[in-house]
């Protein structure tokens, strides 16, 4: 036998000290070695929460700013489709006011020209070419509100009324909904809303 046996655990016999104060085969230099640090995954995961809050809170605006637009759509045609009340003569026997001729038929064809054009921006979803064809300049109005959410609008029928200074064509906007638009013919032709 080669010596003295060594207690469980200890260094083989014949083996002795590593040579140049290498440390033992398999054992870390300073103790035992710590596992790799975890990598964090909170920034993923927040990055990820802020897209999803950012995105719900685009479609929320827009919903909000499509709803207003409608709510302002309506109250315009509703105040479209009030109009003003006619005024009455207090006294009978006043002479009736004379009124001035209806539009000529060339002049009624141009209206109907603008009200096509009108209905063009509102199948092209062009907004600010529909403002551009009203009388105040400042929005589309009701009528491109409604009719810009359907397929196709067009002008359907004859004028349903003619004036000395303007002519309502009738507006379809999907199948079995009309809606009226006023055409003027102020210094040049506008739509009123």
């Amino acid at each position: 036998m080669t010596g003295p046996q060594q207690p469980y655990g200890g260094p083989p016999q014949g083996y002795g000290q590593q040579p140049y104060g290498q440390q033992p085969y398999g054992q870390p230099p300073f103790g035992p070695q710590q596992p790799p640090p975890r990598k964090s995954r909170a920034w993923v995961i927040a990055s990820g929460l802020i897209a999803v809050l950012l995105v719900a809170g685009g479609g929320v605006l827009f919903w909000m700013d499509r709803q207003a637009k409608v709510k302002e759509a309506e109250r315009l045609l509703a105040e479209l489709s009030a109009g003003p009340e006619p005024t009455r003569t207090v006294d009978p026997s006043a002479p009736p006011t004379t009124t001035k001729p209806p539009l000529a038929a060339d002049k009624v064809e141009q209206a109907r020209a603008h009200a096509e054009k009108f209905v063009a921006t509102i199948n092209t979803r062009d907004e600010a070419a529909a403002i551009a064809l009203t009388c105040r300049k400042t929005i589309a109005g009701g009528v491109y509100g409604i009719g810009s959410k359907t397929a196709s609008a067009k002008v359907v029928g004859e004028p349903r009324i003619v004036d000395a200074d303007r002519a309502v064509f009738d507006i379809e906007v999907s199948p079995g909904q009309v809606l009226p638009i006023e055409v003027y013919a102020k210094p040049e032709w506008c739509v009123f809303y």
